[in-house]
């Protein structure tokens, strides 16, 4: 029996080591647990300040696009505006052209009826 006490004693030995062990690596791993508890809500965190960055991009996208528009909008409607006013002042000035040229045959027409009436004379 004394082997078998020995042998009995060592096994409790060994099976307290184990248990020991056992319950060392269980506290690591709750340990490490935790680490990656804190960093998945510090990833969690970053994740959500990511989403509040894109929809603030989102937004200023949005109002680049809307004045975008609007700025395509108002150079169109000006560029109507000032295609109309230049077809009038070119119109104006071939309305004025054909008016000159007109008191240009008159006053020729008149220059030599005067001419002529001095020839008379």
């Amino acid at each position: 029996m004394d082997k078998e006490d020995k042998i009995l004693g060592l096994l409790e030995n060994i099976q307290k080591q184990i248990s020991s062990l056992e319950h060392n690596t269980n506290a690591k791993f709750e340990a490490i647990d935790e680490r990656f508890n804190t960093i998945d809500e510090r990833f969690d965190a970053i994740d959500q300040r990511f989403n509040a960055m894109d929809q603030r991009f989102n937004t200023i996208d949005q109002r680049f696009k809307a004045m975008e528009e609007l700025i395509i909008s108002e150079l169109e409607s000006v560029r109507a505006e000032l295609k109309t006013e230049i077809q009038y002042v070119h119109d104006e000035l071939k309305d004025l052209r054909a008016d000159l040229a007109n008191i240009e045959q008159v006053t020729a027409k008149n220059w030599l009826d005067i001419s002529r009436l001095k020839a008379i004379r």
